[in-house]
């Protein structure tokens, strides 16, 4: 049954020689290679998905070893690594003519540089003292005992018929 269910795929996909199967299989391999590389276990691709990585592997013509590079910096620095940040990282390379691993290392030294650069100028300015709004009122200096001679006072007079 699967394999009939891929052939009438394949069929409504226009593929139709052996050719033509072999770069869908392939193909469809560096895509759940992508999303293997994401965290994703999914056995299906979607419309989206094709859009993403057919943008990432045609138009901008990366390598398979990249789009990884950037899948990995997908997982490391978020907790939901999504096609979308992916995207963004990717078109970000794409945009600062990336082409090798080694771009990518110049690249991150070139953040870390500017990094560090903004972080020494950030702390070299006192960080005021911050208080905690719920600890900023003033304490009560209520007198309980007046406060129950109040309240059997008020009782007394309720059940006397006073008010």
């Amino acid at each position: 049954h699967y394999i009939e269910k891929v052939a009438l795929n394949w069929i409504d996909e226009g593929i139709t020689t052996l050719d033509q199967a072999k770069t869908k299989v392939a193909a469809d391999k560096r895509y759940f290679k992508i999303l293997s590389a994401l965290g994703a276990s999914r056995t299906v691709l979607t419309p989206v998905d094709k859009k993403f990585m057919s943008k990432w592997l045609d138009t901008y013509q990366f390598s398979i070893e990249i789009i990884l590079a950037a899948c990995n910096k997908a997982v490391t620095q978020t907790t939901k690594p999504s096609l979308n940040y992916v995207d963004t990282i990717l078109t970000s390379w794409y945009n600062e003519k990336v082409k090798t691993l080694e771009d990518i290392k110049a690249l991150d030294k070139v953040f870390e540089s500017k990094k560090t650069l903004a972080s020494s100028t950030t702390s070299a300015a006192p960080v005021p003292n911050k208080v905690a709004k719920f600890n900023n009122l003033d304490s009560h200096d209520w007198d309980f005992d007046e406060i129950e001679k109040l309240e059997r006072e008020y009782i007394e007079r309720k059940l006397n018929g006073g008010s």
